[in-house]
């Protein structure tokens, strides 16, 4: 009843086409039984010799009637849960999309884009095919044969104890084949992870073509399938017994009751009223046997929404007690600082152990280290999306942990290496960092950014439209527009996490140049593994395992002879390397 009670909820104004359809398809079961009273008063009339073709015409207009404005009745019921169906599927999505709106930034780490979309659409629709199609069933299923029993019991109450027994028992039955709670949990889970799996799948075989990326992605696809497959197994063999056994007993209900009505002596009356009671079973039976099939459904769609809903709640972050207006206007243009901080994404592996350091604003510091080393979650410790690590993180005076998403979003700006722009024009892209952006400060960020060769070669220019309806442009031409909108962004803190990393060399030499001019205006953090812009930084960090191991500038490092040394001959090396060399 809670989640039946939160549907509704969900609904909203069209929780009133819900109970409309309730009470139309409960209108349509007791129509649809005309046909039976009329069978039982004919056959009624029929042993007493008093059927005349007014009578008959009589009795046939009435069922005709009921079976009319039964099927009318019930498709506008139909047509009202759909109603009512499309809108919670709406709502659904509307609330999955708030909530990753609102969610901790950790939750885009940890889920993958596959499971996040299949887990809001598939259960929406599963909501939606509950309440547009099952909800009329159900009344349907449960008004049929509470008027028919009640109709058994007026004609022989022995009658009427005899099918409420085999009702009583099947429904037991019908629980039981509800199956193991936790296989159908894990069935779910599976199912959830297999169709993640499959759009990770998909998406990976161009990589594989293209790259010969190893075949993880396919290894994994093929897990789920057999996970999936075994959980499957395990909940159908969960129900297997009560589900045979449910059968025999639907099957054997009329059998019965003509064994029953041959041990018993008998008047018209009676065999009227028996031979009805023989005819209603099979309407019971068929009403018992939907319940059966729409059992799975109402159990499926109990769990949809729960699952939407735990799919948040272990990212769910309280909001800090701190407001903007306590905070200084330029805070940002302070120091940042990280004092004895420690983090783990879970309990195997520590990602940064006591780490320390002070950024200058106004200055570049640029993070090296091998990929795993911890460079990337620094970065991510910054804009907030984390905040279980020991230690403290300050800009100027203000700890981090004390303010919100929405205040950290506001003062720093974080660019990664798969920069996405929506398919807008590009003007209104650009527009989304500075909605009030001058004509004029976009075209010097457009300059800054090293951007106007690339706009100059569009069709529309500024006004071209990108995506379907418009073009596509690269991945290096979109992260070159993505730094024009870190220009434009009033934020004083830019973090590039690796933004030069998968582009051509064409891209990341305009990049470059943007790079260095962008850091004699803001606090620039970059997060880099080439080594092509260390020179230019006014600090470098050098991170090994989680650990900060070496700080300093270019050339200080350089002298030292450790870890940044050692990278620098290393990348000075695959420089100098050549297809068909080493042989």
């Amino acid at each position: 009843m809670k989640n039946l009670r939160r549907i509704l909820d969900i609904a909203g104004d069209h929780s009133k086409h819900l109970y409309g359809s309730i009470i139309l398809s409960a209108l349509s079961a007791i129509l649809m039984l005309f046909p039976y009273f009329s069978i039982y008063q004919l056959i009624t009339l029929s042993s007493a010799g008093q059927v005349s073709v007014n009578v008959l015409k009589k009795y046939g207009a009435l069922a005709l009637g009921g079976i009319i404005f039964g099927i009318i009745t019930y498709f506008v019921a139909l047509w009202l849960s759909h109603m009512a169906g499309f809108r919670v599927e709406k709502n659904i999505r509307k609330y999955g999309i708030n909530q990753l709106l609102k969610i901790s930034l950790s939750f885009f780490d940890n889920e993958e884009s596959g499971a996040i979309r299949k887990t809001i659409d598939d259960n929406a629709s599963l909501t939606h095919s509950f309440v547009a199609h099952n909800i009329p069933d159900i009344v349907r299923s449960v008004v049929g044969p509470v008027i028919i029993l009640g109709s058994i019991f007026m004609i022989n109450w022995f009658y009427g104890v005899l099918i409420v027994a085999i009702v009583i028992v099947s429904l037991y039955l019908l629980k039981k084949m509800m199956g193991n709670t936790n296989d159908m949990t894990h069935y779910m889970d599976a199912l959830d992870e297999m169709n993640s799996a499959s759009t990770e799948f998909i998406r990976g075989i161009a990589l594989v073509k293209l790259f010969a990326v190893p075949l993880t992605v396919f290894k994994k696809f093929r897990a789920s399938i057999t996970n999936y497959a075994q959980w499957a197994l395990n909940y159908s063999f969960s129900a297997r017994r009560a589900y045979v056994i449910n059968q025999i007993v639907l099957e054997l209900f009329p059998l019965l009751l003509v064994f029953t009505l041959s041990k018993r002596a008998m008047n018209a009356d009676h065999f009227a009223g028996a031979l009805f009671c023989l005819l209603v079973s099979s309407q019971v039976v068929l009403l018992l046997i939907k319940v059966m099939y729409i059992g799975e459904n109402l159990t499926l769609a109990m769990q949809a929404l729960d699952r939407v809903d735990n799919m948040f709640v272990k990212h769910q972050t309280t909001p800090p007690s701190e407001s903007l207006s306590t905070i200084p206007a330029d805070f940002a243009n302070d120091r940042l600082s990280f004092e004895n901080v420690t983090f783990s994404y879970d309990s195997k592996k520590t990602a940064l152990e006591n780490i320390s350091f002070d950024i200058s604003p106004q200055r570049m510091t640029v993070i090296v280290g091998a990929s795993g080393s911890g460079k990337s979650t620094v970065a991510r410790l910054i804009i907030g999306a984390y905040k279980n690590y020991t230690g403290r993180i300050f800009i100027g005076k203000t700890e981090i942990k004390n303010l919100t998403e929405n205040q950290l979003m506001s003062h720093i700006t974080y660019v990664s290496q798969n920069s996405r722009l929506f398919s807008r024009s590009i003007l209104e892209n650009l527009q989304i960092a500075n909605p009030n952006a001058s004509t004029q400060q976009i075209d010097q960020a457009l300059k800054k950014a090293c951007c106007e060769d690339l706009i100059a070669k569009l069709p529309k220019g500024l006004e071209t439209l990108l995506g379907e309806d418009g073009i596509y442009l690269s991945g290096g031409e979109q992260q070159r527009l993505a730094l024009c909108q870190a220009f434009l962004s009033a934020s004083q803190i830019v973090i590039l996490d690796e933004v030069t990393a998968s582009i051509d060399t064409e891209n990341e030499s305009q990049m470059q140049l943007a790079i260095s001019k962008l850091a004699a205006e803001k606090t620039l953090i970059v997060i880099d593994h080439k080594l092509k812009i260390t020179k230019d930084a006014a600090q470098v960090l050098v991170f090994d395992q989680g650990k900060l191991v070496e700080s300093g500038t270019h050339k200080e490092l350089v002298s030292r002879n450790g870890k940044y040394r050692e990278m620098i001959r290393m990348h000075e090396q695959t420089q100098q390397w050549k297809l068909g060399e080493g042989k």
